[in-house]
């Protein structure tokens, strides 16, 4: 069973794309789509990735650390990444580790700047 990650331009004025996150962020395939989804929005017009992390029920470091490499990667590229509705186990985690001060966090897509 092979699971697919896709984003979707939702805005093309703004040039919003928007990524729904799977169940867990442990590694493996999961780490390799999101980072195939950064490389190709890189290339895009788009202007924000934004991902819905509302229904992520585990991560572990290998996550964060893929979390961060996409916003690095698309700072470098002056494309805003955001995390939109993160659920209560990633705001768990990125409160411990005070990343939750380092990602744009956002609770509604209107938020975005």
């Amino acid at each position: 069973m092979e699971n697919i990650l896709k984003y979707e331009i939702i805005d093309n004025a703004r040039g919003v794309a928007l990524v729904q996150a799977p169940e867990q962020i442990i590694g493996g395939n999961e780490v390799y789509e999101l980072s195939l989804i950064a490389s190709t929005i890189q290339k895009s017009e788009a202007n924000f990735l934004i991902l819905d992390a509302s229904q992520i029920k585990a991560i572990n470091s290998s996550g964060i650390g893929s979390l961060i490499a996409i916003m690095r990667t698309l700072s470098a590229k002056s494309i805003n990444f955001n995390i939109l509705n993160p659920s209560t186990k990633v705001m768990e985690i990125l409160t411990i580790t005070h990343l939750d001060k380092v990602f744009k966090l956002i609770n509604d897509l209107s938020e975005l700047q």
